[in-house]
């Protein structure tokens, strides 16, 4: 398990730095899952043939709109390891400074 904090940067972004990672992301990504962000709209009907999936095709050098970065700040890990008998399991926690603490508990 693991709790944190997350952020969206999107379209609308002021973040300068998260809006170039935005459009690097959206250039490393495969062809194929460009064009997943500008099929048809999910969860309607769909279209009478697959014309409009096979047709679309994102532009590589402009970002889609509905296209976003999450970004998610790990503060609390909860980690169970299954394997074996007694399982382990450790609790680690963020600290002010940026590292981490791992404390050994009950399964």
């Amino acid at each position: 398990r693991i709790r944190g904090q997350v952020a969206l940067f999107g379209e609308d972004t002021d973040n300068v730095m998260m809006h170039k990672l935005r459009e690097q992301a959206w250039k490393n990504m495969s062809d194929a899952a460009r064009n997943g962000f500008v099929w048809p709209a999910p969860g309607v009907s769909p279209p009478a043939d697959d014309s409009s999936f096979l047709q679309a095709a994102a532009d590589k050098e402009r970002v889609a709109e509905n296209f976003s970065i999450l970004v998610f700040h790990p503060q609390h890990v909860d980690h169970l390891v299954l394997k074996g008998n007694p399982q382990r399991r450790r609790k680690h926690n963020r600290k002010e400074d940026g590292s981490w603490d791992a404390v050994p508990c009950n399964p």
